[in-house]
């Protein structure tokens, strides 16, 4: 007789899990709260949204309009004539106040009066830079183009105890080394060689094969001939680009300078002499030297 066979076990039904409901109080509760503060909620989501587009659209637009500053600020400093560089220089801080160029247009500004001769307006210029930007790094520039000015005025005592001030307070500047050969030039002017010397050489033994230390030694040399001639308020023909006053676009150690295209070559167009016929050719004569010229300059 064949076996039986076992009779499978039916296997236990899994329970079915019950639809989670919120009581009814809860939900009751819930659709009161959505009903209350639903609709502040939803406006303040859009508030939010509107607040952060609009500092968005203030940050682009502010990014555009100082880079659009800049590129005016390097049309002008390619200038080569200067009424027309500070009629731009003003149009950038006329148009662009606001923007991180402004300051830089202003130092620009005081560097081109002075490169000009106009020291009665690069002085102002400084000043008013010192006045509207106290904090900003190259307010320190400005103080040292403000006494350059003076010095250049020939208010030589003014101006050197305004070196000497400047190295007590920050003698551990980097720009201090223009402060020392203001020093320098102040002393040979008012005739104490022996002073100016001393502190050229202290400079030379401080930074040596430097360009402080080259034009350390210069002074020495100028101090043997005596005190420089100022130069004349009046406008000179041409742009002294190589004034002791700091360049107005430098910047403190670890800042990124602002990068302008370089600045357009000037051509000179060669002069033809003619010969008549028979006649030997004359060559033209050197260019004399002008020692008094770079004596000041020195």
């Amino acid at each position: 007789m064949a076996a039986k066979k076992a009779k499978k076990k039916p296997e236990p039904e899994e329970p079915v899990a019950e639809e989670q409901q919120l009581p009814p109080d809860e939900l009751q509760e819930l659709i009161q709260f959505a009903r209350v503060h639903g609709l502040p909620i939803l406006l303040g989501i859009v508030i939010a949204v509107g607040v952060i587009s609009i500092v968005n659209l203030y940050r682009r637009r502010a990014r555009l309009t100082a880079e659009s500053a800049s590129v005016m600020l390097g049309k002008a400093m390619q200038t080569p004539d200067v009424n027309t560089k500070v009629k731009q220089l003003d149009d950038v801080q006329a148009q662009y106040p606001t923007t991180p160029v402004a300051p830089l247009a202003l130092m620009a500004l005081a560097k081109a009066r002075y490169d000009e001769g106009r020291m009665d307006i690069a002085v102002n210029k400084y000043l008013e830079f010192k006045s509207k930007y106290p904090d900003h790094p190259h307010a320190v520039g400005a103080e040292l183009g403000r006494l350059h000015c003076l010095e250049e005025m020939r208010q030589t005592d003014t101006a050197l105890k305004g070196f000497q001030a400047f190295l007590e307070d920050r003698g551990d500047h980097f720009l201090a080394p223009q402060a020392i050969l203001g020093t320098a030039r102040c002393l040979v002017t008012l005739g104490r060689t022996n002073e100016a010397r001393e502190v050229c050489e202290d400079l030379i033994v401080a930074r040596p094969d430097t360009a402080w230390s080259a034009k350390a030694e210069m002074l020495i040399e100028q101090a043997k001939r005596g005190p420089r001639p100022f130069r004349r308020p009046t406008v000179p023909q041409t742009i002294d680009i190589s004034s002791p006053v700091l360049d107005p676009l430098m910047t403190t150690p670890g800042q990124t300078p602002l990068v302008l295209p370089p600045p357009p070559v000037a051509v000179t167009a060669a002069t033809t002499t003619v010969t008549p016929k028979g006649a030997m050719p004359v060559e033209p004569a050197p260019p004399v030297k002008d020692v008094t010229d770079a004596g000041a300059q020195q």
